[in-house]
């Protein structure tokens, strides 16, 4: 049965006369993969999106909508509503079909581990100090993401922390300022959530520590 983005895509394949053979070429995603997700009996993913927007000139925005991942937006305003789609989007991420070099929760926990020596530098904490308050104004948020972030900043810098608690949101505070995004911006409503997903892996880690 087909979806509504399966209806979506088909509808748009016929305007740009194209059929799914020259749109397998254009893509680089095999014929039968673009005739399921036609079909409804496969969901297009993060990467055939992305193929899909360039290849006809929709705005990824519009795709993530059609394809319901836009359902993944929430207000960032509930500490547990925040965590929850963190998890279903790092779900989304670990089940779709990018390339790992692009991001894997492997990864992003490796990052954090390279930060964490840095951080505790004299290099380290000013570049800390200079850009922190200039990202979290920039990227215009607020709500639980932020909250943790700015509380983990005013401990680091106090220095009335462990230092084992001072090295952990060292390296969560570096990897933010540092704009080290392994998500494209465009793939998720939420541009940053690599770095959300990192501040949820050091407040967890900081839990564990006790």
């Amino acid at each position: 049965m087909t979806t509504e983005f399966g209806g979506f895509l088909k509808k748009q394949l016929q305007i740009n006369g194209l059929t799914m053979r020259k749109f397998s070429e254009m893509t680089n995603i095999e014929t039968s993969s673009i005739s399921r997700i036609i079909n409804g009996k496969r969901k297009a993913n993060i990467h055939h999106l992305r193929a899909f927007s360039e290849a006809i000139n929709i705005p990824i925005e519009e795709l993530l909508k059609v394809a319901g991942y836009a359902n993944h937006s929430i207000s960032n305003n509930n500490e547990e509503k925040v965590e929850k789609h963190i998890q279903q989007l790092i779900q989304v991420i670990e089940t779709s079909d990018m390339d790992h070099h692009e991001f894997s929760i492997d990864r992003l926990e490796k990052q954090l581990k390279n930060h964490r020596q840095h951080a505790m530098t004299e290099e380290g904490q000013e570049t800390i100090k200079e850009k922190f308050k200039s990202k979290i104004k920039r990227i215009g948020a607020a709500g639980p993401f932020i909250q943790q972030l700015e509380k983990m900043y005013e401990q680091f810098t106090s220095g009335n922390v462990t230092i084992k608690h001072q090295l952990i949101m060292g390296g969560a505070l570096l990897y933010f300022v540092l704009t080290l995004d392994l998500i494209p911006d465009y793939l998720f409503p939420i541009g940053y959530i690599d770095d959300a997903i990192a501040v949820q892996l050091t407040v967890s880690m900081l839990a564990k520590q006790g």
